[in-house]
């Protein structure tokens, strides 16, 4: 990774201080340097005192987006996987306040134990945000395809909203509960997709979820990738 680069916001001109903090337990080395091992968070901090921090996790995010100048060897996919624990959404407030005292969250570290021998649940557990992004299809029109499919495919060109985003977040996160059965999820949604405040309502012939990024979902069952 190049140390100057745009997105950090210093040039050479400047000078970069970087610091690395460590996991428990800290690595008992005499002399530091590459590779360094238990990494919790690369600290950069310019001359000017913006400081930058790139934990594992926030690097790769930065690097399957490419908002960093970084290159990243191959192995790296097993930090993709994820023992899902409980799903949840936000639709009235705002996420980060949404999680603020989350009960569930909190059960979460407090109950389930570390991975690997000598870490804290805090240090392993992630939480994973999640947002919709349109993902307007073409249905083709034949003969058979009558007045009701010609105005869904005007009002698809048109950039009419199908659904209210409300019912979306609603009925997805109905579905991946459904599929994952998480431990820290109370209500299963067994009969999904039947609901009061779901898209079953709309009558659709075809209904898919898709995860953009390249993670892997790990639940009682088996894996979502």
């Amino acid at each position: 990774m190049q140390i100057y680069q745009k997105n950090f916001g210093a040039d050479k001109d400047q000078g970069m201080h970087i610091a690395v903090t460590h996991t428990y337990l800290k690595p008992q080395v005499d002399h530091p340097g590459f590779p360094f091992n238990n990494v919790a968070n690369f600290i950069f901090k310019t001359a000017s005192d913006v400081s930058i921090w790139l934990s594992p996790e926030k690097l790769i995010y930065h690097y399957l987006r490419n908002t960093i100048d970084i290159e990243i060897s191959d192995g790296f996919s097993e930090m993709l996987k994820y023992q899902v624990h409980y799903i949840g959404k936000s639709t009235e407030q705002d996420i980060v306040e949404r999680l603020t005292g989350h009960s569930h969250l909190q059960d979460i570290l407090s109950i389930e134990r570390p991975l690997h021998y000598g870490f804290l649940p805090t240090d392993e557990i992630a939480i994973l945000f999640f947002e919709f992004q349109k993902n307007i299809n073409m249905i083709s029109i034949g003969e058979e395809d009558g007045d009701e499919e010609m105005q869904v495919m005007v009002d698809v060109m048109m950039g009419k909203e199908m659904f209210n985003e409300k019912t979306i977040y609603l009925d997805a996160e109905k579905a991946l509960i459904n599929a994952l059965k998480p431990k820290h999820n109370r209500q299963l949604y067994k009969n999904y997709p039947e609901s009061v405040d779901g898209l079953k309502k709309h009558n659709l012939d075809l209904l898919t979820y898709s995860i953009l990024d390249p993670i892997t979902l790990i639940y009682s069952d088996g894996e979502i990738s």
